[in-house]
């Protein structure tokens, strides 16, 4: 079976990116590598960076690039996802406009992203690419890194807020 199918080859040629042997090398290193996500062998095993491979990508599939370390989403949008899914999918919703969530993330190939996201926003999803290194300083600067852990306390009725004065009336670890 080959590691790469043929729409992802012709999606990879069209970036003007690859040449036939580093087609051939990415291929090569997935077929190494089972299990190894189509993204990762491609920013490992083709010789690109991860932000120009986003933006050519983008291109060709229509997706907006966008600067997370530079943007301010409002808190409305924040709100939109729960820390849990933003981590799982290592996603940054960036705005709202009435009727879909546009979320940062970093692999175009996979479609179970934009999925997840619109079943825990509860709207219609639109993916833009940001590199995953910098998805990842923003979810921390917006959501903390501790958020998952306190949501989930808060979920489980371990931790409660006073909703008052935001004092804590209850920790049960």
């Amino acid at each position: 079976m080959k590691a790469v199918s043929t729409l992802a080859e012709n999606l990879l040629r069209a970036t003007g990116l690859y040449s036939d042997v580093a087609l051939k090398r990415i291929e090569n290193g997935l077929e190494a590598n089972p299990g190894m996500p189509l993204i990762e062998g491609v920013l490992k095993f083709g010789g690109e960076k991860e932000a120009l491979f986003l933006e050519k990508i983008g291109d060709v599939l229509g997706l907006e690039h966008v600067d997370v370390a530079n943007l301010q989403p409002r808190p409305d949008v924040i709100a939109k996802l729960p820390a849990s899914a933003v981590y799982q999918y290592n996603a940054m919703p960036i705005r709202f406009d009435g009727s879909a969530l546009t979320v940062a993330a970093a692999d175009p190939f996979n479609t179970a992203i934009a999925d997840g996201l619109r079943l825990a926003a509860g709207c219609p999803v639109r993916i833009a690419l940001a590199p995953a290194e910098e998805i990842d300083k923003a979810v921390k600067k917006f959501y903390g890194v501790g958020a998952e852990a306190v949501e989930k306390m808060l979920e489980d009725g371990r931790y409660s807020v006073d909703d008052m004065d935001g004092a804590i009336s209850k920790i049960d670890v």
